[in-house]
């Protein structure tokens, strides 16, 4: 796999110009059947499930299907913190993972993806809040997570510029300083470009034969019984051994009805990534 350095992509005058990301990836007309289709980017899901299925299963008769230009939704969008912050021990060793394979990913897909390590410190705002970071602070160290409590001086020493007072009641003062009370600090937190990851992800599917294919509004299932056969799209219907549905949009899990893996209302992406394999 070749490799695309920030430098390169300055270079080459591709820093963030073309916005649909033609010069990375193909997106070719679809083909009438794919071993596995997935529907939606779903932020880089669907591009990360395409090639892992090509990467570590040689899959790779794979479409990953986008109604709108891939990437379309995140231009501008800022970094995300990932700080293994979660009450949920099992999301905790989720994202612990993902920061330590995070800086690995730019050397295997051969692309700049904007990572950069830092401190994630969350805010004691209220009571409410300083009850809720003590209780995570707890599930942390249960879980061999490192973290650390700043209490109001620490706090004072390590940002001078939030309001520590014993009178601070709001999150912002009338004076523009933000006001805390307390802080959960995690020295080992990162932040990274979802557009990057995503063009990243697309561009070493694409080199390992998966078609990233936008513009391609998926309107319906096949389905034999319970059974999804394959997905009807605005360029045709397209069979497919097995649907992967990474999209949000909750028109597509009504069509599903009853056989639909998650209920409408669910908003938690991460795990339709991992539960939404429609057979």
């Amino acid at each position: 796999m070749s490799r695309y350095t920030l430098w390169g992509r300055w270079r080459q005058n591709q820093w963030r110009q073309n916005q649909h990301g033609q010069a990375l990836w193909r997106s070719p007309a679809p083909q009438r059947s794919y071993d596995v289709v997935v529907v939606g980017d779903g932020s880089g899901h669907g591009v990360a499930t395409a090639y892992s299925l090509a990467h570590q299963h040689q899959i790779r008769r794979v479409a990953v299907l986008e109604a709108g230009p891939l990437c379309g939704a995140q231009r501008g969008y800022p970094a995300a913190l990932m700080p293994s912050d979660s009450l949920s021990s099992a999301q905790a060793t989720f994202y612990q993972y993902a920061l330590e394979r995070w800086p690995k990913l730019r050397r295997e897909l051969g692309y700049a993806l904007e990572f950069s390590a830092c401190d994630g410190l969350n805010l004691a705002h209220s009571q409410a809040h300083h009850d809720a970071l003590q209780r995570r602070l707890e599930m942390m160290h249960d879980n061999g997570l490192a973290a650390q409590w700043l209490d109001r001086d620490a706090l004072a020493r390590y940002v001078p510029g939030i309001d520590c007072s014993e009178s601070n009641h709001f999150s912002v003062r009338a004076e523009g300083r933000v006001g805390a009370r307390a802080g959960l600090l995690q020295n080992d937190a990162g932040r990274a470009c979802h557009e990057a990851t995503t063009q990243g992800y697309a561009r070493a599917a694409d080199q390992l034969g998966v078609d990233v294919i936008d513009h391609c509004e998926v309107l319906g299932f096949t389905r034999v019984g319970e059974r999804v056969t394959g997905v009807v799209t605005a360029q045709g219907s397209i069979a497919a051994g097995r649907v992967a549905l990474v999209s949000p949009n909750a028109r597509l899990y009504d069509k599903l009805g009853e056989i639909a893996p998650l209920p409408r209302g669910s908003c938690d992406i991460s795990r339709r990534l991992w539960q939404t394999i429609v057979t």
